[in-house]
């Protein structure tokens, strides 16, 4: 796939790598294969769960160990959930963690659930919006 254009941040490129094909289904921890050799950055866009559509973008360095990406629902004020996985990146894979929910502490594989993942090259700087070549 060629690499698009990420509208709002002068000089960067994204080039999408992989496409979750069924959002609506729990995501077990995983490792894919894709190749981030010539990224700087991963970007992973996540829905908060199996049943919404309310992507949120995360932006992590390459070979980062231990990343965690996220969501909150819920007010601050009402404490809210806050459920997310942990995110290894390679040059040549990226490993998924189980999702965790801090209401139980437990597994849950219904959240945070991996929709499209990007290899980012540049300078990231200001605002950003991904999309699609």
């Amino acid at each position: 796939m060629a690499w698009g254009i990420c509208r709002g941040a002068s000089g960067m490129r994204a080039k999408l790598l992989w496409t979750n094909p069924n959002v609506k289904t729990a995501f077990n921890g995983q490792t894919l294969s894709v190749d981030l050799s010539k990224a700087d950055y991963v970007a992973i866009v996540v829905n908060y769960h199996t049943s919404t559509q309310d992507e949120k973008h995360y932006i992590i360095p390459k070979n980062q160990a231990d990343s965690v990406i996220g969501t909150r629902f819920g007010s601050i004020s009402s404490g809210g959930d806050i459920d997310g996985r942990y995110v290894d990146c390679t040059d040549t894979s990226i490993t998924f963690g189980n999702a965790r929910t801090n209401v139980s502490d437990a597994n849950n594989q219904n959240y945070v659930i991996p929709v499209r993942i990007y290899a980012i090259t540049g300078k990231i700087g200001g605002g950003y919006r991904l999309s699609s070549p």
